[in-house]
């Protein structure tokens, strides 16, 4: 009972994860793309090698719930001070779901530490070791695994990014439906006179496999200095499902929140909402 209770709580996660640990309001509004972009609250959990384009230190939480009773919460700290030795950000994720039928909750709780480091003036690589934890009332499964990811400026408006997710191999003694997936992702970001930002992921499905890969994009436009609409198209091969969102965010001096909505076309009653907020502190 318990075993099939936690993979029907893997299921919704899986559904609702878009093939990353966690993604905050802007990559969500981007149906989830942005592993070639640089965000305080995005880059800790969707691509490590970008912390060394962050300049400063900050601090971020994010929020979000579903229609299927699922909810994440997060919150991350970077460094990447004048004098800090090596940018290194630490991550908390919690998720809870509630599946349908049975009264327990499944927790999932994730603790990573990443660090990057800009080899040249225009490549930079990370590294990202977390533990993740998935429980119920009477088992619970923990496995510990690393993102290895690479980032790379071609220009002063295009980058592109390489990330190996989980690529170490799960413990065979954790039931299937929980294993963390070994994915690769391909992404690429062009900004345009700091008044649009496109952004195009491309993601393998399950074990590496890039015969159903999952294509997400969208654009970012700034209205004005502070003021960012966002629009979002995706396709998820492996699930046949089309995904749609769209997002607002307020990027001011002292602190940024931004808000997305997202969801599927073959269920009109599955959405998210996503809420972020980011703080630099210093």
């Amino acid at each position: 009972m318990t075993k099939s209770l936690l993979a029907a709580a893997s299921l919704l996660f899986s559904q609702l994860a878009f093939a990353a640990a966690h993604t905050g309001a802007i990559s969500s509004a981007t149906a989830g793309s942005g592993r070639a972009a640089v965000d305080a609250s995005e880059s800790p959990f969707l691509n490590p090698a970008t912390l060394p384009y962050l300049h400063g230190y900050f601090f971020t939480s994010s929020y979000n719930a579903d229609s299927l009773k699922s909810s994440d919460m997060a919150f991350s700290l970077t460094d990447n001070m004048k004098d800090t030795l090596i940018p290194t950000s630490v991550g908390y994720l919690r998720k809870t779901v509630q599946a349908s039928g049975v009264s327990s909750q499944i927790v999932s709780q994730d603790i990573r530490l990443a660090l990057a480091e800009q080899v040249a003036a225009k490549y930079s690589f990370g590294l990202a070791i977390h533990n993740k934890n998935d429980r119920s009332d009477l088992e619970s499964y923990s496995q510990t695994n690393a993102t290895l990811a690479g980032v790379t400026s071609i220009t002063d408006s295009l980058s592109a990014a390489l990330v190996f997710d989980d690529f170490i191999p799960a413990s065979g003694s954790v039931p299937e439906s929980l294993r963390l997936k070994n994915l690769t992702s391909l992404g690429a970001s062009y900004n345009y006179k700091k008044v649009i930002r496109a952004k195009l992921d491309l993601v393998s499905a399950t074990n590496n496999s890039f015969a159903k890969p999952s294509l997400l994009g969208g654009v970012e436009s700034f209205w004005n200095k502070w003021l960012i609409l966002r629009l979002g198209l995706g396709r998820d091969a492996e699930l046949d499902s089309n995904i749609y969102s769209a997002g607002v965010g307020f990027q001011g001096p002292k602190f940024g929140i931004h808000y997305s909505y997202l969801s599927r076309q073959e269920d009109q009653n599955s959405f998210r909402h996503t809420v972020d907020l980011a703080i630099p502190v210093w």
